[in-house]
């Protein structure tokens, strides 16, 4: 993998770029990446499901008086919660380790590189500035990988189904809720 075509710019639009460059990188993960998605897609899934289930357990308990399904509510619950465990272990597991292969493989590309500067280049940047970089700034970028799109996606995905269930419990008062979210100012407006 030569270092240069992985960070090619082709727009003139940095974000666009960004992505651009995400996806060179995370190309050979394809299958890892999907995997994830499809993840992060149940934990949400499950996420709704918990939040939809709340109403008809409280009405069956309280309402209607069922004891029956007062000893079952322990067991769906357990089971929810211990599906969401296995979904964001793998989820977890699954990110981390495309953010660890980028990084060997980044590592080994600049490495490479450095191998093949000029000793001028030596001369100017001190090694520990070198290394640093190589390291640290590096490094950064896993965290990006790993956390940042991984919580992108599952939060992204469990924000729609809480509010599909938001909207399928009581329409009128989720919208106005949505609406009142959307006008009310911001700590930055202040």
């Amino acid at each position: 993998m030569e270092i240069e075509k992985q960070f090619k710019i082709k727009f003139k639009r940095q974000w666009i770029d960004d992505l651009a460059v995400f996806w060179r990188l995370i190309k050979e993960h394809r299958l890892r990446l999907l995997l994830a998605l499809l993840c992060g897609m149940a934990i949400s899934g499950i996420n709704g499901a918990i939040a939809w289930s709340v109403k008809p357990a409280m009405d069956q308990i309280f309402v209607k008086k069922s004891s029956e399904f007062l000893y079952l509510v322990p067991f769906a619950v357990i089971i929810l919660f211990t599906l969401r465990g296995v979904f964001t272990f793998v989820n977890n597991y699954l990110m981390n380790s495309i953010g660890g292969k980028i990084i060997k493989n980044l590592r080994d590309a600049i490495y490479e590189k450095l191998l093949k500067l000029p000793f001028s280049f030596f001369c100017r940047d001190s090694s520990g500035n070198v290394i640093s970089r190589l390291l640290n700034d590096i490094t950064l970028f896993k965290s990006t990988v790993s956390n940042t799109i991984k919580d992108f996606i599952v939060e992204g995905l469990t924000v729609i189904a809480l509010a599909g269930v938001a909207f399928y419990r009581k329409w009128d008062l989720a919208l106005l809720s949505f609406c009142l979210l959307y006008t009310s100012p911001s700590p930055r407006d202040s």
